[in-house]
Formats: structure tokens, C-alpha cells, sequence
């Protein structure tokens, strides 16, 4: 899921900048913008997905059997394996809230110093606030989940 957000939003925006360099058109613009602030959310998918990955490596290590094999049932606690279905759900819930904020707004798209998507001041209130809202909570899982998968590599016992 987290190789699929990352590869899906590079390739969307490298077909619109090789059709922007052939047509100029207001709508591949928007499109890149768009695509722009997907970029800047799916920069923790790599990091997230070596993190699983390192986890789940770390389980079978332990759980190698003195003749080498590795039992079937081996892996990460289920808590930990629950985080990091977390963190990926919250990169994808992430992405999408970055992606939709600039395709619902009529004006031109504005990053904020740590290049997030500014929400655009002439959206309604309350749709801004719950946007912003699930995107704030979206980030404190991600960080959450992240976090546990962090603890969980170093409380796991053979």
C-alpha cells in the first residue's frame, strides 16, 4: 500500500509535467499542484515501510529455531503489526485530505513552511476545521503507530 501511494503519486506527477512541456493547459497545472502536495505527504512512506519491514525481520531472527528453521506463525506481536496498519492508513488518509483541499478549492495552492497544504481561507469553516481535524489526527496516528512499531522491536523476547 505505502510503495503503491509513493510510485502513484510520482508517476501522476512526472505524466503531467511531460504533458505540461507539450500542452499548456490551466487543468494540467492544477493537476500538478495537486499532485505537488501529494509528494510532500508520501515522503514517509520509504521510511515507514523499512521501518515494518526491519520489524518483521527482527521477529523471525528471534524466533529462529536452533536447526534454522523459522516457524510459520513467526512474526511481530499482533499489536505491533496492528500499528503499523495505523501508520499506513493514516499516510494513505493523509495523502487523500492533501489531494482533496486543493482539488475542492477554486484558488491556487498554497504550502505552508513545512510544506503542507495551507487550507484555502474561502472554504466554509466547518468543512476547513474537519478537514483539518482529520488531518491532524491522521499525523498523530501515523507518529503514534510509528512510534509502537519503534518500542515493539525492542520488547520482543524469542
Amino acid at each position: 500500500c505505502l510503495s503503491a501511494q509513493f510510485f502513484g503519486v510520482y508517476l501522476g506527477l512526472f505524466i503531467c509535467n511531460t504533458v505540461k512541456q507539450y500542452v499548456q493547459s490551466s487543468i494540467i497545472t492544477k493537476l500538478m499542484a495537486i499532485f505537488e502536495a501529494g509528494q510532500k505527504t508520501v515522503m514517509f512512506a520509504p521510511m515507514l515501510s523499512i521501518l515494518c519491514w526491519a520489524t518483521r525481520m527482527r521477529a523471525l531472527q528471534l524466533a529462529k529455531a536452533e536447526d534454522g528453521t523459522i516457524p510459520t506463525t513467526a512474526g511481530p506481536p499482533y499489536w505491533a503489526q496492528d500499528c503499523m496498519y495505523l501508520a499506513t492508513w493514516s499516510v494513505l488518509i493523509q495523502l487523500t485530505m492533501a489531494m482533496i483541499i486543493p482539488a475542492l478549492s477554486g484558488e491556487d495552492i498554497e504550502m505552508d513552511e513545512n510544506g503542507c497544504v495551507k487550507t484555502p481561507k474561502n472554504m466554509n469553516p466547518i468543512v476547513t476545521m474537519a478537514f483539518e481535524g482529520i488531518r491532524y489526527a491522521s499525523l498523530a496516528s501515523m507518529y503514534g503507530g510509528s512510534t509502537a512499531v519503534v518500542v515493539s522491536m525492542f520488547l520482543m523476547t524469542p
